[in-house]
């Protein structure tokens, strides 16, 4: 979780990470992947909307992946993910998954003055003969909200180094959020 200083305090900062877990069909892990992601002025936005009730806000419903392993830079304005990398490949088949609701669990940590959500996404296996699921350079991933008209607003976005999907493998990925609270003094 980070800290940004403000004078002499010490102040919690909101943070996430991602845990990226590949596994072959019978179970047997063959990638993992940790990393920290940026909120994305998207995702800030949605925050600031979802406080005020405005149209077009919403919750947290998916999550997708793309293939480009580049960190995100300020401003970070991405809107969405890509499905190749000059560097590293084309990803192909579905990349995005629902997330309902009973997806996040909310824990309050009072020690640590934060609220943590944590959110379980799956992109299922597959059947490489028949040519279904996701399969490629899977290097970056993002939460999101998706409204019933099709709009997209990225909440963060998060890059690792990239793990080759195979269409009959099953990718996990595991997001921890926190929301610091409480006066930092």
């Amino acid at each position: 979780m980070g800290q940004r200083r403000m004078g002499r305090e010490t102040q919690q900062a909101p943070g996430a990470w991602l845990v990226a877990e590949l596994r072959d069909p019978g179970g047997t892990p063959a990638g993992r992947r940790r990393a920290h992601n940026a909120v994305l002025a998207g995702g800030a936005q949605l925050v600031a909307d979802l406080f005020r009730g405005a149209g077009g806000a919403g919750p947290v419903n998916r999550m997708t992946v793309g293939a480009n392993p580049a960190p995100e830079l300020p401003p970070f304005t991405s809107t969405d993910l890509s499905a190749s990398s000059p560097d590293g490949g084309q990803l192909s088949g579905p990349r995005d998954v629902a997330l309902a609701s009973d997806a996040f669990a909310v824990e309050v940590d009072a020690d640590r003055r934060r609220i943590v959500v944590t959110a379980r996404a799956v992109l299922p296996a597959g059947d490489a003969a028949a040519g279904t699921g996701l399969h490629g350079p899977v290097a970056e991933a993002a939460l999101l909200h998706q409204a019933g008209d099709g709009t997209r607003r990225l909440y963060n976005r998060v890059t690792f180094e990239p793990v080759d999907k195979r269409a009959e493998q099953e990718l996990s990925l595991f997001w921890e959020v926190s929301f610091p609270f409480g006066d930092p003094d």
